[in-house]
C-alpha cells in the first residue's frame, strides 16, 4: 500500500478534527481579507465592529470547515475504506471553493431574520461570489495539505506483509 494512504479504521477522531480545524486557517484568512476590503474598501471602521466582524467571519470559516470536512470524510473515506492525501487535496479545494457560497447564505439569512428585509443578490454580487470561490481554491489546496500532515498522515501506516516473499 503506499505511503500516501492511510485506512479509515485506523485514523483517530481527535486527530482529524484538530487537523481541519487548523486547515481552516489559510482558505478563511483569504476570503476573509477579500470579503473585508469588498464591503469596507476604504471606508473608516471601529475597532470593535472589526473584531466582531472577524470573530464572526472565522467562527463561521470552522464551522463550515468542521461540516463540509467531516461529511465529505464520512461519505469518501467510510466507503472506500482508505483516506489519502489526494482526498485531503480534494476535500479542502471543494471546502474553500463552497465556503464563501455559505457564508454569503448564512449572512443573507441573519441579516433577512434580524432586520425583517427582503435582501437580494444583484450579478455583480454574484460574479464576486464565483471570483472569490475561484480565488480561494488554491488556499484550500494548502488546507487540504495542512490536514493531511496533521489529520491523517500521522496515523499508523499500514505494514505489508513480507510472509509471501520468502516463500
Amino acid at each position: 500500500m503506499s505511503p500516501h494512504i492511510r485506512r479509515w479504521q485506523d485514523l483517530r477522531s481527535r486527530t482529524l478534527i484538530k487537523g481541519l480545524c487548523i486547515a481552516t486557517i489559510p482558505p478563511a484568512i483569504a476570503s476573509w481579507l477579500a470579503n473585508w476590503l469588498f464591503i469596507y474598501g476604504g471606508a473608516a471602521v471601529t475597532l470593535l465592529h472589526a473584531l466582531m466582524y472577524t470573530a464572526y467571519y472565522f467562527a463561521l470559516a470552522l464551522t463550515w470547515s468542521l461540516i463540509s470536512g467531516l461529511t465529505g470524510l464520512w461519505i469518501v473515506a467510510r466507503w472506500r475504506g482508505l483516506v489519502g492525501r489526494t482526498t485531503c487535496l480534494l476535500l479542502g479545494c471543494i471546502g474553500a471553493y463552497s465556503f464563501p457560497i455559505f457564508a454569503s447564505i448564512v449572512s443573507v439569512l441573519i441579516k433577512s431574520f434580524f432586520r425583517d428585509l427582503s435582501i437580494t443578490l444583484t450579478l455583480g454580487d454574484l460574479k464576486f461570489l464565483v471570483l472569490g470561490s475561484l480565488a480561494a481554491i488554491p488556499f484550500g489546496l494548502f488546507g487540504g495539505w495542512m490536514f493531511w500532515r496533521i489529520g491523517v498522515r500521522p496515523a499508523i501506516a499500514p505494514q505489508t506483509d513480507l510472509a509471501p516473499i520468502f516463500d
